[in-house]
């Protein structure tokens, strides 16, 4: 389902544009440009919440900043958690306009989709912000930095071979294709494509299973999401600023390209969908466009992801914030 041509897109992309400083032509992937603010804003061990840097092989490749919107269980009025974020020697809140204009989209979505859960007083939206780069080579180049730091510092102990062999065989795994891709398979072709005198063999068919089916991916692409499904939400929403970047769902046995810009609203059902009705759960993936000499024309690709979740049952809140 395609929201077209709604005023309440554009208006809510661009206030949360403005409210990251990223509405400006500025190249700027990273909230406000700072590792040290990402890393304030992060929180150990909590996927829906806080800022995240998510650079795996294969699987992702992207900045998040992420919050959760949903009526107080005091006074009724809409709170968001985390409230705030650190930006530069500020911590600036989330506004409340665009936590009214989240609560009114995904409630006025959630009604046409599964109208028979739309009164339960149980779901909360989460929003996620995604900032992608804008070349393959960012891309690697991210990849490298961050595998090299987190082996450093066991570079000069013997952990450290195995925190490497670690890393290869999931890269390899997150590459498994066709039969390989299977839950088992895909550690017996992690294992085979390290071993000389398999190695050759198991990645060269390994490369033909992935021209077919879901895992081709077209001439001067780049998969920056790998196809999954977001099995903790019930509806998930697209819109973006993309220059380079897209959004597709597997269906019919082919990928079909989601209309995501910053006046429309791509809307998909989710895993949890599931256990609401018999509608099944959309595949999809993310791919980065980075023909030859294209770099220096992109500046910016973001995603705007609005999603109905279950209310989060650890939230403690009075009536001035959640904690």
């Amino acid at each position: 389902m395609v929201l077209r041509e709604d005023d309440r897109v554009g208006e809510l992309l661009e206030s949360v544009l403005d409210w990251l400083g990223l509405d400006d032509r500025s190249p700027t992937d990273c909230f406000g440009g700072s590792l040290v603010d990402l890393a304030r804003n992060h929180q150990k061990g909590n996927m829906s919440a806080g800022d995240m840097l998510r650079f795996v092989p294969g699987l992702f490749g992207h900045v998040s900043r992420k919050f959760v919107v949903c009526p107080s269980g005091v006074d009724r009025s809409l709170r968001a958690y985390p409230d705030s974020f650190h930006v530069g020697h500020r911590r600036l809140p989330v506004p409340y306009d665009i936590l009214r204009s989240v609560w009114n989209l995904t409630s006025d979505v959630l009604a046409k989709a599964l109208p028979a859960f739309a009164g339960n007083p149980a779901y909360a939206t989460e929003v996620d912000v995604l900032s992608y780069p804008t070349s393959s080579l960012d891309v690697t180049r991210l990849f490298a930095l961050l595998t090299d730091s987190t082996l450093l510092a066991d570079s000069a102990s013997f952990a450290g071979f195995w925190s490497r062999l670690g890393h290869r065989i999931d890269a390899a795994r997150d590459n498994a294709a066709g039969v390989f891709g299977a839950k088992v398979m895909r550690d017996i072709f992690a294992i085979s494509s390290l071993i000389p005198g398999l190695k050759g063999f198991v990645t060269t068919l390994n490369e033909r299973l992935s021209q077919e089916g879901e895992r081709s991916v077209p001439r001067n692409y780049r998969v920056i999401g790998a196809p999954h499904v977001d099995n903790a939400k019930y509806i998930t929403a697209l819109a973006g600023r993309r220059e380079n970047l897209y959004t597709e769902i597997f269906w019919a046995d082919r990928w079909i390209r989601l209309p995501v810009t910053s006046d429309d609203l791509a809307i998909f059902p989710s895993g949890k969908a599931a256990t609401l009705s018999d509608i099944p759960a959309t595949r999809h993936r993310v791919l980065l466009y980075d023909p030859p000499g294209s770099e220096a024309s992109v500046l910016r690709n973001v995603t705007l992801s609005i999603s109905i979740v279950d209310r989060p049952s650890n939230l403690v809140e009075n009536t001035q914030q959640f904690s």
